[in-house]
């Protein structure tokens, strides 16, 4: 990557115009990776390492457009196995917790 700011580039590409997630962590951020977690359809990637002197756990996440309970099952028991680490996750859920407050709804919810 041909930015400046970067200085640790991790991820999970996917193959043609689905899914495919990255994490970037800027130059001079302590940060270590211990292990690296990413499904088949790169739809997550999670990092787990050590910030400092902080073991913690970064993720993103692509979720499929339509419900999709197998992909959901899947990440709970992977966030269910980093315990009481930290976490900090991000990304599009393609998601619906409320399809009336959400005007835009057109699928399934979760």
């Amino acid at each position: 990557m041909k930015t400046g700011w970067v200085g640790l580039v991790h991820d999970s590409p996917a193959l043609g115009k689905k899914a495919g997630v990255v994490i970037l962590i800027k130059k001079g951020v302590d940060f270590s990776v211990t292990r690296v977690y990413n499904d088949s359809e790169d739809r997550y990637l999670f990092l787990k390492g050590t910030l400092g002197d902080t073991e913690l756990v970064l993720g993103t996440i692509y979720g499929p457009h339509v419900c999709d309970k197998a992909f959901s099952g899947r990440v709970r028991r992977l966030l269910q196995s980093f315990g009481s680490l930290p976490l900090l996750v991000g990304g599009d859920f393609n998601a619906v917790m409320d399809p009336v407050e959400d005007r835009s709804w057109r699928g399934a919810t979760w």
